[in-house]
């Protein structure tokens, strides 16, 4: 016999738990990645001469966009940019990442979790 109320009970708790360990998770990554950086003027310079460059500038442009915080990454184009290699330079370090390794900001709405199983299996013993 199936007693639907207490399972639907468990479906929903086990939902609201995996909902909270989702966005701690994503709170952290976010975390992780830091504050953006504020557009210096280097910042702006290596973006813009990123974003002029072509389709897979504009790529690399987005990318560099979300990882500006890094002061390395932003002294290496830098040099890059000086020695006229910044577009093979920001191939060189922003792919290695990738634009899915970047976390979701904003991303206020919570995320949506479906429905697996409606299945619990208990032991004739009780509740």
């Amino acid at each position: 016999m199936i007693q639907y109320e207490i399972l639907i009970d468990r479906m929903k708790t086990l939902k609201e738990e995996t909902l909270k360990e989702v966005d701690e998770r994503r709170r952290r990554a976010l975390t992780l990645e830091g504050t953006p950086a504020k557009p210096t003027k280097t910042i702006t310079e290596i973006y813009d001469e990123l974003a002029k460059s072509g389709e897979e500038g504009e790529r690399l442009a987005k990318i560099f966009r979300n990882r500006a915080n890094s002061s390395a990454l932003v002294r290496e184009l830098q040099k890059a940019r000086k020695n006229g290699m910044l577009l093979k330079r920001a191939k060189e370090l922003l792919e290695d990442k990738g634009e899915n390794a970047i976390p979701q900001k904003g991303g206020s709405e919570p995320p949506k979790l479906r429905r697996v199983c409606w299945c619990w299996v208990q032991s004739a013993g009780g509740p």
